[in-house]
C-alpha cells in the first residue's frame, strides 16, 4: 500500500511541476494555430489542453484525456511560443506517465505488442515490395527482432509482463 500511496504522491508531484512550467502561458494561440493535429482534430487544441492542465486537480484527470496521445511530435507550437513552453515534450512526459500505469489506448498497446512479436510496427505486404522493385528500391531489411525486443523490455514493462504470462 506504501508503493502505491508514494506513486500517487509522485504523480501528483509532477502535476505540480507541469503547471507551474505552464503557468506562464498567456494564451496567445500560437500553439494552437501552428498544431497541424488541431487541423484535422479540433478537441486537440493545446491552448485548451494547457489550461486543463492548469486546471486539473489530479494528474488522472489529465491521462484520461485521449488527446495526450494526440500529438503528431512535430514540435511546431514548441518553436512558435514566445514563452518557451515546450509542450511537445510536456505530452511526451505525460505519454510516458500514461503508459507506466497501463493507460495507454488499446491500439498504442497492439502496436507495441506487434513491434514485439515482429519487430515492425505493420506488415509488409506483397503491394509494397512490387511498388519497391518498381522504383528501383533496395529490399527491406530484416529488422534485428532480438535488439527491438531488448530495448522495448529495457524502457517498458511490456516484456516483464510478457515473461510473467508465458510463465504461468
Amino acid at each position: 500500500m506504501v508503493s502505491i500511496v508514494a506513486a500517487q504522491q509522485g504523480r501528483e508531484e509532477i502535476l505540480d511541476r507541469l503547471k507551474r512550467e505552464l503557468y506562464v502561458c498567456f494564451e496567445c494561440g500560437k500553439c494552437s494555430g501552428s498544431c497541424v493535429v488541431f487541423r484535422v482534430k479540433d478537441d486537440m487544441n493545446p491552448r485548451l489542453f494547457v489550461s486543463s492542465i492548469l486546471e486539473a486537480s489530479s494528474i488522472d484527470e489529465i491521462l484520461e484525456d485521449e488527446n495526450v496521445w494526440s500529438c503528431a511530435i512535430c514540435y511546431d507550437c514548441t518553436e512558435r511560443c514566445d514563452q518557451g513552453i515546450d509542450f511537445t515534450h510536456t505530452l511526451f512526459e505525460l505519454k510516458n506517465l500514461s503508459t507506466e500505469i497501463g493507460k495507454q489506448p488499446q491500439a498504442i498497446k497492439e502496436e507495441l505488442a506487434t513491434l514485439h512479436a515482429t519487430g515492425r510496427t505493420s506488415p509488409i505486404n506483397a503491394r509494397a515490395l512490387k511498388k519497391r522493385e518498381a522504383l528501383d528500391l533496395p529490399e527491406i531489411q530484416v529488422p534485428d527482432l532480438e535488439a527491438i525486443q531488448g530495448l522495448i523490455d529495457r524502457v517498458t514493462s511490456y516484456g516483464t509482463s510478457e515473461k510473467k504470462v508465458k510463465e504461468e
